[in-house]
């Protein structure tokens, strides 16, 4: 699963004609799947959750929330408010807070993806200080 998930990261980041096809199998076949395929290794979630991570920055909206339910569906960071906090983290450095906003529909669309995953997040125990601090 790891080598499978950093493959589709990579070429996502240099292949452009690949993102959509990458995103529509990682819709299709990673995500509904995910609880069994990434849930049975702790190594595994560690090691795609990073690769998301490193994959978050240049995300766009879509990219942003097909990656959000992969690591929403990971057991690591269903640990009460450790795992909330880190997922915070994750979007805390997408929306990028210290760059200045430009207002184009992709970032609109990806700042609404980033506040309401951030909502569902501090819900789960997640301090919100690092976003208003």
């Amino acid at each position: 699963v790891t080598a499978t998930v950093g493959a589709l990261l990579e070429h996502m980041a240099t292949e452009e004609s690949f993102r959509a096809k990458a995103l529509a199998f990682m819709q299709r076949e990673l995500i509904p799947r995910a609880n069994k395929l990434l849930n049975a290794s702790e190594d595994a979630q560690k090691t795609v959750a990073g690769q998301l991570k490193k994959s978050m920055a240049g995300a766009t909206a879509k990219e942003f929330t097909i990656f959000m339910k992969v690591l929403f569906s990971m057991s690591i960071f269903k640990n009460g408010a450790q795992g909330a906090q880190e997922l915070l983290e994750i979007v805390h450095t997408t929306i990028d807070l210290t760059s200045e906003f430009q207002p184009t529909a992709e970032n609109v669309d990806k700042i609404i993806f980033c506040t309401g995953s951030a909502n569902l997040i501090l819900k789960h125990g997640a301090s919100p200080n690092r976003l208003v601090a």
